[in-house]
């Protein structure tokens, strides 16, 4: 019962915002997002497709996926990674194994974008 009515609060409350309203938030995020991975040295932004959503998924050549991902989680950030299962034939023709998947929410701010980036820079060993 309890799920249920968290799942209707959290309708409501994004009925409230605005459907449109959330789209457009999270698209915002997600480009400033790409922009700073893209000027990080050695990341690499993976995503395709015409429309880009709050999914955002990258390389890093410093550190394979899976241990970016660990230690991301050190830091209290938490990501996915992704072998491509959705789309292989794509994974397979870009010499791609594994990336990493960070997803935005209309709740996240620029200073969560803020850190992220800057514990990115951390861990690959980058000047700010």
């Amino acid at each position: 019962m309890a799920g249920k009515v968290a799942l209707g609060t959290a309708i409501d409350y994004a009925l409230s915002y605005g459907l449109d309203a959330i789209q457009s938030r999270i698209y915002q995020l997600a480009a400033t997002l790409r922009a700073r991975l893209a000027d990080l040295d050695g990341v690499q932004v993976t995503d395709e497709g015409a429309e880009k959503c709050g999914l955002v998924t990258f390389t890093a050549r410093q550190m394979a996926a899976t241990p970016l991902k660990q230690k991301l989680r050190t830091y209290r950030i938490n990501v996915s990674t992704s072998e491509g299962s959705g789309n292989l034939v794509s994974f397979q023709q870009r010499g791609l194994t594994e990336v990493v998947r960070a997803s935005l929410h209309y709740y996240n701010t620029e200073q969560e974008i803020d850190y992220f980036i800057n514990t990115l820079r951390t861990i690959l060993h980058q000047p700010v």
